[in-house]
């Protein structure tokens, strides 16, 4: 099973994202915190395949988790998502991400970059190359 773990410091909007991609994609574990601690606290309960994260959270910046994120747990996808996408942001959220995704995203466009991750993730893995 595939565990995603989404990082939002809007509930709603994450309580919205986590119903959505259940339905959509049954077979994963969607996880969900609104703050950089409670994202930390799920990673070290569990395993996470992919973070998806908001920039802007309320006790650390996504940039900060992420890059705490890439030391401590450098096999999970890291992806981040904001709405604040000036060339200055998608630069700085490169050096600690696989990919940026700019909000507001479509569930599909969302769930497809997370698939593609993690295609790209087995086939990086695989014994093939």
């Amino acid at each position: 099973m595939t565990t995603v773990l989404f990082v939002d410091s809007d509930t709603s909007a994450l309580n919205a994202l986590e119903d959505s991609v259940v339905d959509l994609r049954p077979s994963w574990d969607v996880c969900k915190a609104a703050t950089g601690k409670q994202a930390l606290e799920i990673l070290k309960s569990q395993a996470v395949d992919v973070i998806v994260c908001e920039t802007l959270l309320p006790d650390i910046s996504g940039f900060d988790l992420l890059g705490n994120v890439r030391t401590a747990y450098p096999e999970t996808i890291r992806l981040t998502f904001s709405a604040d996408y000036d060339a200055e942001i998608v630069m700085e959220s490169a050096r600690a991400n696989h990919r940026f995704i700019a909000k507001p995203v479509s569930l599909s466009l969302l769930t497809s970059a997370i698939d593609c991750s993690l295609r790209l993730r087995d086939v990086l893995q695989g014994e093939q190359l």
